[in-house]
């Protein structure tokens, strides 16, 4: 999957995408390579998903979902909401998962 490459943003980057359990048989796709300008955000890929599977859209409810815990993005192995910002540029070979939250006891 491609996002739209605007003027001035020549430059592309590679990242990759998993999407696991519940989220995985929502979409029936489990990894997804993306090619991105490198001005990319993490909540810019948010919006394309839930454009490309409005079923994954209605879930992520705009991106409220994963702010509010109900969905869980990885960033390269981190929780985003603990470690990053939702606004941070994408670099080339991040590797994102968006899986839902896992309970024990």
């Amino acid at each position: 999957m491609n996002l739209p490459i605007r003027d001035g943003q020549d430059e592309t980057i590679e990242v990759h995408l998993s999407m696991v359990g519940g989220l995985r048989r929502l979409v029936g796709v489990g990894r997804e390579r993306l090619t991105v300008p490198s001005v990319t955000r993490i909540r810019d890929v948010v919006s394309v998903l839930s454009d490309r599977h409005p079923e994954l859209g209605e879930l992520l409810d705009g991106g409220d979902a994963i702010e509010d815990g109900r969905v869980v993005l990885l960033l390269n192995g981190r929780n985003l909401l603990l470690f990053d910002d939702p606004d941070r540029l994408l670099q080339q070979g991040d590797k994102l998962v968006l899986t839902h939250p896992l309970g024990g006891g």
